[in-house]
């Protein structure tokens, strides 16, 4: 039903749904053209994705049925690498709007993925296909949850203004449920291709990408979407004229960096950020406080709700301490952790051929410090960065060609890590990035994923982006506000859209900061602008 960003390239994926279009019993026949643009601080719009839109009567398992079809085209640009993503989308619904089955297409052609939902009342089943794998699996519906759309997307006119109405859709990046809260705002006029008309105004939140609005006609057809990605706004518009598109490559990158345009600007630079121990900052701008986790390495003090609903605190990170040694490999884990040794349909710690390379990188040692250090060491030596890779990919995916963004290198990191009997997690954040050498992330903070292993306590790894010592420990200019497996990544919207920080103190605050330079003396500007994507 709907989509993320969480990912940019995928922000029109499945929203659609959402602004399914029927009256009554009566499907639906319609189809139109949409414009998607950028526009950055300091900048016009630009425009950067088209999307076409059909509506059409058809039949399912030999019943009347509403069909619709999507199929957009987005280039986007992530610190100068820019990067041609498509999708496409058909889905089937009941006249009662119930979904039936959804078929999805996305990627850049270099690195397509399929996903096949089919919805049953008590589940939904998929198949996940992507550089030859095929993964299948379900994802239960709880008792109560319905995955029926709101009446009020089929027909606004019939909804009482200020109403607030619960939906649920199965996101196909992550696989799993996602609530969506709808209000119907109000009626008003809205300019549209540059003609204005009445409309209905929805605003949307989600757990993944947080606020949205949405301008709907009388029949439920999204005439207009508008999400923030910090300081960059995505806008889709209906338009009669489909524009062209900038070729990636053509005189330079043209469209907006989307990397720069979210990160944060924390109001100083840190210096030495990686060999930072210590770091006090304050952290605001968000409205959930499941975001400010407190653990063995980061703690909050008092939790402020400010006026207009968000919250704020102040943080501290410290190194956590890491123990002379772990645990025995192999050895029986609590049962609160078995979760994070069992495969997933992305991190398939049971394949064959990761378990063997798991298995060939620990050889004989016992110990689970001394693995996970093996671990990373190895992963950080195959991969390479790859700022072109528009989408999650499973560790099967990574392993068969090791490059890729930070979430690459953490998924396949957690995925070795657990075929060996070693708990991992992966971990989402922000990480200070003005060392990167670029003026448009000085002072910034940018989004981050990394891992963590439990080896007695939970330990931070990361093989993106090592700190000073190497990859365990980290340093204490990462922040985390989530963890576990692929679904960590799904409050990732929320937190790109408000996060506020101010850096208060560091450890290193008042150090010189040296010339660029890397782990034992290596170069690691490549290495560290790559690490800033999710």
């Amino acid at each position: 039903m709907r989509k993320r960003t969480s990912r940019v390239a995928l922000m029109w994926l499945v929203v659609a749904l959402l602004a399914a279009a029927a009256q009554a019993a009566e499907p639906l026949s319609w189809e139109g053209t949409f414009t998607l643009s950028i526009t950055a601080p300091g900048r016009q719009p630009t425009t950067v994705g088209t999307e076409h839109q059909r509506y059409f009567a058809t039949e399912y398992s030999g019943q009347p049925a509403q069909g619709f079809e999507t199929t957009s085209v987005i280039v986007l640009n992530a610190l100068g690498v820019e990067t041609t993503v498509r999708q496409h989308t058909t889905a089937y619904l009941s006249l009662s709007h119930e979904p039936l089955r959804m078929e999805t297409e996305m990627g850049s052609e270099e690195k397509p993925q399929k996903v096949v939902a089919t919805f049953f009342p008590d589940r939904v089943e998929y198949e996940r296909e992507a550089a030859g794998d095929l993964q299948k699996g379900s994802v239960p519906i709880p008792n109560g949850v319905s995955l029926r759309d709101p009446d009020v997307m089929w027909d606004p006119a019939a909804g009482t203004v200020g109403d607030e109405v619960i939906g649920w859709g199965f996101e196909p990046m992550t696989l799993q449920l996602e609530k969506v809260k709808l209000v119907l705002a109000g009626r008003e006029p809205v300019t549209i291709d540059g003609q204005e008309v009445q409309a209905w105004r929805l605003e949307l939140d989600t757990e993944m990408s947080g606020p949205q609005t949405r301008w709907v006609d009388d029949r439920g057809i999204y005439l207009r979407h508008e999400y923030r990605l910090g300081d960059v706004l995505f806008v889709l518009e209906r338009t009669d004229t489909p524009p062209e598109l900038p070729q990636p490559g053509d005189q330079g990158p043209q469209v907006p960096d989307i990397i720069g345009g979210t990160a944060v600007d924390a109001g100083r630079a840190i210096p030495k950020p990686r060999e930072c121990r210590m770091m006090r900052v304050r952290v605001g701008g968000l409205d959930r406080r499941s975001l400010f986790i407190s653990d063995q390495r980061q703690r909050y003090g008092d939790l402020r709700e400010l006026e207009g609903g968000s919250l704020e605190a102040e943080l501290t990170v410290k190194t956590e301490p890491v123990p002379e040694r772990g645990l025995r490999v192999g050895a029986p884990v609590p049962q609160e952790l078995v979760r994070f040794i069992e495969p997933t349909a992305t991190i398939q710690s049971d394949d064959a051929e990761i378990v063997a390379t798991a298995r060939e990188i620990v050889g004989e040692e016992e110990d689970t410090l001394a693995a996970a250090r093996k671990i990373a060491e190895w992963v950080a030596d195959r991969m390479s960065p790859d700022m072109s890779e528009p989408l999650l990919r499973s560790a099967k995916e990574v392993l068969a060609e090791p490059k890729g963004a930070c979430r690459s290198y953490a998924t396949l990191y957690c995925a070795l890590a657990r075929a060996v009997g070693i708990p991992c997690r992966l971990a989402v954040g922000a990480v200070y990035a003005g060392d990167a050498g670029l003026a448009r992330l000085e002072r910034r903070f940018a989004f981050h994923a990394w891992d963590e292993v439990w080896v007695g306590a939970w330990i931070a790894v990361d093989t993106a982006l090592p700190s000073s010592d190497g990859f365990i420990p980290i340093d204490a200019t990462h922040i985390k506000f989530s963890s576990g497996d692929v679904a960590s990544f799904a409050p990732v919207g929320r937190v790109v859209r408000d996060l506020k920080l101010e850096v208060i103190e560091t450890d290193t605050t008042g150090v010189r900061q040296e010339a660029l330079g890397g782990l034992r003396g290596e170069p690691r500007r490549e290495l560290l602008q790559c690490a800033l994507e999710w």
